[in-house]
């Protein structure tokens, strides 16, 4: 819903021109940028788009609005207008700015967006979070809630544009969801969106210094929102595997992050096979898969496409929970040529090359596959790494949260400090706990190293913010980077989490 008044004649307050394009400019990201349907969106604009727009045309859109909304949507509320004293000002009256934030957060939507662009925004407060337990799933927290973002903080004016024609904020917001910058896998996250436009604020308070104003945003949802764009090719992971008499093959993996091409197999023998067996098997694998197009969901491998592997790995276990924990009794490396024969067999006491196969025996394996027989039941394990998922996300958020407001301007650094010492520690005390555990039955793999990853993203947080600067500032673009590739793990347990539980 966007929401544009331009006419205050009855208010006695100077009429906005830029009403106009501030409607355009939004409409036109939503539909182009965040590939919003046409259908979905609703311009209040006045009658015969003239500017004049009513505190009862704002009651009425929403109602329309509250009975088309799903569980799953997400809903975007903005105004562009005058604002003063804690007040949304239309043509005929005003409304509580946070009388509508909290109407608008009771909406059946799962997550809800307002944006604001008029003087005096940042005056209000984003509702409460609630805190997740280990009995929830993620899913019952990631992506739920409202964000708020305000053109001006509470004592502040609004600017217009270059010649007066839109609104700063605006254009800059508009601008900013029309480039997607940030755009990740076919996804644009909402603190893209805020990162983005406010590296166009500041280029703008840079250039018209008189003329500064300072975006406030707030939100109360578990993770980000995540639009989907669909502009970016992704390449999945090509799922290939069969079955000889000789061995079974799990999977391909691509390593080619280098100049040439280079795949990974996994492959499991009976435990009759020989080591002097491996060589056949891997000319066999090699000739199978060495023009396999196999895509990393990271990157494109397109570079590559229709060129064969020029060196591949076999890694080889003797069951499929050998493949899942990555164990491996021995690897073998096929090259296609001297170059790569040079750069990629490395002398080593437990190494041999036979029939052109390089060949390398892991001795720990036996004890290492008994090291990592799981005694603890399935059950005891999901207990721990969700007391874990839930100490993670809720120490995560409320430091985001307390960063929000340093970069809002609302509070200073030594403010936090000692609350997220206190959440940090919480982290590493149970991160350490299950560092104690056995290896996870084969089916929770995935989820809780996921899991363990997320724990990471968080501690690399307090490590950034332990870092600081002469001036005694933390490392804020390191720590905003820990925070989106915690905002990803969250959307990668999120998945898992549908297909286990």
């Amino acid at each position: 819903m966007i929401v544009s008044v331009g006419d205050y004649s009855e208010m006695e307050m100077n009429n906005l021109p830029t009403y106009k394009m501030d409607a355009a400019l939004l409409g036109t990201a939503l539909e182009n940028g965040l590939l919003v349907p046409y259908d979905n969106i609703r311009i209040s604009a006045g009658t015969d788009n003239d500017g004049y727009v009513t505190t009862q045309d704002l009651a009425k859109g929403i109602a329309g609005f509250k009975s088309l909304l799903g569980s799953e949507d997400t809903f975007v509320l903005y105004f562009s207008g005058h604002g003063r004293d804690r007040n949304l000002i239309f043509s005929n009256g005003q409304v509580e700015l946070q009388s509508v934030i909290d109407f608008i957060d009771s909406l059946t939507a799962k997550n809800k967006l307002v944006i604001l662009d008029c003087c005096y925004s940042g005056k209000f407060v984003s509702p409460d979070t609630k805190q997740i337990t280990i009995d929830d799933c993620i899913e019952d927290f990631v992506g739920r809630g409202i964000a708020v973002f305000a053109s001006s903080s509470a004592d502040e004016p609004s600017r217009l544009g270059p010649q007066n024609s839109h609104s700063m904020f605006t254009g800059a917001l508009s601008t900013a969801i029309l480039q997607h910058k940030s755009e990740r896998y076919g996804c644009y996250s909402l603190q893209d969106m805020y990162e983005d436009t406010m590296h166009l604020v500041k280029a703008w308070n840079k250039t018209y210094p008189d003329k500064a104003q300072q975006p406030i945003f707030r939100n109360s949802i578990r993770g980000t929102i995540f639009f989907k764009t669909g502009k970016y090719k992704k390449y999945n992971k090509m799922e290939l595997s069969f079955e000889t008499d000789k061995y079974n093959l799990f999977g391909v993996e691509p390593l080619s992050t280098g100049t040439v091409k280079r795949l990974s197999a996994f492959i499991t023998v009976d435990e009759t096979v020989q080591v002097s067996e491996l060589p056949a098997i891997t000319n066999d694998v090699a000739d199978r898969i060495k023009y396999a197009e196999i895509y990393s969901s990271a990157m494109s491998e397109e570079r590559f496409e229709g060129t064969p592997a020029r060196v591949i790995w076999c890694y080889f276990g003797h069951d499929e929970s050998d493949v899942i924990n990555r164990r491996f009794f021995a690897y073998t490396i096929w090259a296609a040529d001297d170059e790569m024969m040079d750069t990629f067999f490395r002398s080593n006491k437990d190494a041999l090359i036979s029939d052109g196969i390089y060949i390398f025996q892991n001795k720990s394996y036996a004890l290492l596959k008994e090291i990592q027989k799981t005694t603890i039941t399935k059950e005891e394990y999901i207990i721990g790494y969700r007391k874990l998922l839930s100490t993670v996300i809720n120490s995560a958020e409320d430091f985001i949260t307390d960063l929000q407001e340093i970069l809002n301007g609302a509070k200073k650094i030594e403010e936090i400090n000692e609350k997220y010492k206190r959440w940090f520690n919480e982290v590493r005390t149970e991160y350490l706990a299950l560092s104690d555990y056995d290896m996870p039955p084969d089916e929770l793999n995935e989820w809780s190293q996921r899991i363990l990853n997320l724990a990471g993203c968080v501690l690399d947080m307090a490590i950034y913010f332990e870092r600081r600067d002469q001036k005694n500032v933390p490392d804020v673009e390191a720590i905003k980077m820990a925070i989106k590739q915690y905002y990803q793990s969250i959307e990668k347990i999120k998945t898992i989490e549908e297909d286990l539980f």
